[in-house]
């Protein structure tokens, strides 16, 4: 009976602090939409709920939901911003429930201290793809990490399944972040096979799920969208034109991708306008633009032969929008007073036939203006360097790590350290332009690193004591 009692209890104890936890996560969930409402939305979700394309120019997966919200509650400025911090608090609230189930103990209220990281809370206010998907992003690995430490369900994996398609359609170059789980997940199933051939089906597995990841990323994507974009275009072309350009190589490019009366002199010249401004090489709103729009045959296979071709200038052409965005700050500069729809979009009259007055020239109050002034005191905010250096100089010491101990907590570490420092440097490479928010997703790898980290020490600490 009393074994019973205090079996209760223990229950009783845990839906307290699973109920607590939820409590604080929805207080500061609708703390956090009445600081940023109604947000700043970025000039191409403006035309994706404008003009809801489906050709998965922007991700497809953010036209759909959007359009489905907006035909049940109406269209709202601020209708993306549930985009960005629903998975943010649900994450946190995910790592919170993990900890409890591993160690019951009240530390695990400091999971909360990740809301004050001020390069995830701040940026949280801007209506981007790039912002979402680092949340989506965050959120896979939060679940990855709560089936470390609580253990892995059915019902867990149901979530898992959701958060990595989420994830992976969120972006369109998102697969890099998101596709590293299945070292860990391959990792749990090997330990679990015969110990023969381990490399063998360790590679196997990873092929396999790399199919896997490339299916849901162009299968479910083939499916929703209608009409095709290439917004591959804007960056195959402006590498060509970086690397052909320096050699005098007129040749890289067909005679028949040039808009008519525009010729390879009248590419030297827009290219030499901004050399790191893939936009205007084929951007549909960009007037001067030297090639079509749409299909351009051979593309691929005329860029491939470039870099071939000449691979100095091809990493030198890199190299400028690896130095230009790892030497960024990784935090927005909006704050609730700016003006809160994209600067490049000044056609009031057009904006105000998609949403509402009172959205599009919200003015917030004096006090909401002071609390986030006194946040963005209090709120530490890293630069992209401090991350990107930070992720290589911990891969080398945790590999040690993992290598002389075999342990599923620092393979995750390991995991995500490998989706930073990849997203890092293939961010840049597939970037229109130098924008620090392209990048901005390798801070979320770097954090769910550290905090592996963390707890990895914690649980070998208590494994020290239990001894």
């Amino acid at each position: 009976m009393l074994e019973i009692k205090k079996n209760k209890n223990m229950i009783l104890g845990d839906m307290t602090i699973m109920f607590l936890m939820a409590f604080l996560c929805i207080v500061l969930f609708i703390f956090n939409f009445w600081l940023f409402y109604p947000g700043y939305i970025g000039a191409d979700w403006i035309v994706l709920m404008a003009y809801w394309g489906m050709d998965n120019h922007y991700p497809i997966m953010y036209t759909v939901l959007l359009k489905l919200f907006s035909d049940i509650f109406g269209r709202h400025l601020y209708m993306p911003l549930f985009f960005n911090l629903i998975p943010f608090y649900l994450s946190i609230y995910i790592l919170c429930l993990g900890c409890w189930k591993r160690f019951h103990s009240k530390w695990c209220f400091s999971i909360f201290i990740l809301i004050c990281v001020g390069n995830v809370f701040f940026n949280n206010i801007v209506l981007h793809s790039c912002f979402s998907s680092s949340m989506f992003v965050f959120l896979l690995w939060s679940i990855v990490l709560y089936q470390i430490l609580a253990g892995i369900t059915y019902k867990n994996m149901i979530a898992l399944g959701c958060a990595f398609i989420f994830a992976v359609l969120s972006r369109h170059n998102a697969i890099i972040q998101s596709y590293p789980i299945f070292f860990i997940y391959s990792y749990i199933v090997v330990g679990k096979m015969d110990k023969s051939y381990v490399w063998l089906k360790y590679s196997g597995l990873m092929m396999l799920f790399a199919v896997f990841t490339i299916g849901v990323l162009l299968g479910i994507s083939s499916l929703l969208k209608k009409g095709t974009a290439y917004p591959s275009n804007f960056i195959f072309l402006h590498q060509m034109a970086g690397v052909c350009i320096a050699n005098n190589d007129k040749t890289c490019f067909k005679d028949e991708w040039y808009e008519d009366g525009r010729n390879y002199e009248y590419l030297v010249k827009i290219y030499s306008m901004d050399l790191m401004n893939a936009d205007n090489m084929v951007a549909p709103w960009v007037s001067y633009r030297p090639f079509k729009t749409g299909t351009l045959d051979g593309l691929k296979m005329a860029w491939l032969k470039s870099i071939i071709k000449y691979p100095k200038d091809y990493l030198r052409c890199i190299g400028r929008f690896v130095k230009a965005m790892w030497m960024t700050n990784a935090v927005t500069e909006i704050t609730p007073n700016h003006q809160h729809y994209s600067i490049y979009m000044n056609d009031v009259k057009w904006l105000r036939t998609i949403f509402l007055d009172e959205e599009l020239f919200y003015e917030a109050p004096e006090s909401k203006i002071k609390i986030y002034n006194f946040l963005r005191l209090i709120f530490p905010v890293f630069k992209t360097i401090h991350f990107v250096v930070f992720n290589f100089v911990l891969f080398a010491v945790v590999l040690v790590m993992f290598f002389r101990r075999k342990d599923v907590m620092l393979l995750y570490v390991l995991s995500s350290l490998i989706s930073g420092i990849a997203g890092s440097i293939i961010f840049c490479i597939f970037s229109p332009v130098p924008a620090w928010n392209y990048v901005y997703p390798v801070f979320i790898s770097t954090i769910m690193a550290v905090v592996g980290l963390l707890l990895h020490f914690i649980i070998k600490s208590m494994k020290k004591r239990e001894i």
